[in-house]
């Protein structure tokens, strides 16, 4: 029964009537979160570095700040929507931006939040599990949650 009910409320989430995303919109992203509890935050702290004990993953966000949302979509706009008014264009960006990817403030997945210049995450990747060789970076795979849609992309070793 629970099972069915899952099933149904994913479908009513999957077939949401949602305008179609503005395509390709490039967002330069300069930073990343991991987010995660307290029994996550000692491991961290103990082990001096991300290595989840459960999972052969350890999973990011992207921090994407009001000012980054803005330019991407004013670039978008600027290049196929050139005549649009001002009050368009800021019920345009209101549209796209509700993901909780885009609330700084808000996590699902705990309180404690480690935030890093994306360039230094990549640097200390390629350090502790590269030997020194650049990590390689491909798209892994879309996961469909009740409340969220992952888009994943995996990093490793070029070894891997």
């Amino acid at each position: 029964m629970s099972v069915q009910l899952h099933e149904d409320d994913m479908m009513k989430y999957i077939t949401k009537e949602i305008p179609p995303y503005p395509n390709p919109v490039e967002f330069c992203v300069s930073e990343v979160a991991h987010v995660t509890d307290k029994k996550g935050f000692k491991g961290i702290l103990a082990l001096e570095k991300f290595n989840p004990p459960d999972s052969e993953f350890s999973w990011w966000d992207l921090k994407m700040n009001k000012k980054e949302i803005k330019s991407a979509m004013e670039i978008y706009i600027e290049k196929n929507f050139p005549n649009i008014t001002k009050a368009e264009k800021k019920a345009f960006l209101e549209k796209f931006t509700t993901s909780p990817l885009f609330k700084l403030q808000e996590s699902r997945y705990g309180n404690y939040r480690f935030t890093f210049p994306l360039t230094e995450l990549m640097q200390w990747y390629k350090e502790q599990n590269c030997g020194g060789k650049d990590p390689v970076l491909r798209v892994h795979e879309t996961i469909t949650y009740k409340q969220e849609i992952v888009y994943t992309v995996l990093i490793h070793s070029p070894e891997g």
